[in-house]
C-alpha cells in the first residue's frame, strides 16, 4: 500500500466522519450554516477533515465556515474564534479542541448560546455535545492487546 492509496482511504474515511458529524442529531437543511473547527493548517489529517466537511455540506446544501488557528494548536486563537462563532450563531458546530482541557470554557460558551455542537477526534473534557465522532483510545488498546502475537516472518 502506498502513500496515495493510504491518503485516498483516509480521505474517504474522514469524509464519512465529517458527514456523520454534520448530520448527527438532525440533517442539515439547505442554506444552514455550519462552523467547523480544526486544530491546525499543517496536519494532513485535519486538511482531510476540512475537505470531508466541505463535501458533506455540499451534498446537504449547507454552508461551512472553517475556523483554523493560524498558529498551530493555539489555545488563545481558538478561544477567540469561539467568541466569533458564538456571536455569528451558526446552526451547528463541528468542534475539534486544540486542547481537550483548555477549550472547555469555549465549549461552555457554545452551549450557553444554544448552538448544537458535535465533538470530533479529541474528546473535550467539558461541555455538552450532540455526539462524539472519534475513536476511544481505551477501546483501541483493549482490542490491540487481545490480538494474537505473530512471530516475525510467519504468516497466519
Amino acid at each position: 500500500m502506498n502513500f496515495k492509496t493510504t491518503l485516498k482511504g483516509a480521505s474517504v474515511a474522514i469524509g464519512l466522519i465529517a458527514t456523520c458529524a454534520i448530520s448527527t442529531g438532525a440533517m442539515a437543511q439547505s442554506g444552514e450554516k455550519i462552523a467547523v473547527f480544526t486544530k491546525n493548517q499543517t496536519n494532513p489529517f485535519f486538511q482531510v477533515v476540512r475537505l470531508g466537511a466541505d463535501s458533506a455540506a455540499r451534498q446537504m446544501g449547507a454552508v461551512v465556515t472553517h475556523y483554523v488557528p493560524t498558529k498551530p494548536d493555539s489555545i488563545p486563537e481558538q478561544l477567540s474564534q469561539v467568541d466569533d462563532v458564538v456571536i455569528k450563531k451558526p446552526n451547528a458546530i463541528v468542534f475539534t479542541p486544540v486542547d481537550y482541557k483548555a477549550m472547555g470554557a469555549g465549549v461552555l460558551k457554545m452551549n450557553a448560546a444554544g448552538i448544537p455542537v458535535v465533538n470530533i477526534t479529541d474528546r473535550s473534557e467539558a461541555g455538552k455535545f450532540v455526539s462524539f465522532v472519534g475513536a476511544s483510545d481505551y477501546e483501541l488498546a483493549l482490542v490491540t492487546a487481545a490480538l494474537p502475537v505473530q512471530e516475525p516472518g510467519r504468516q497466519g
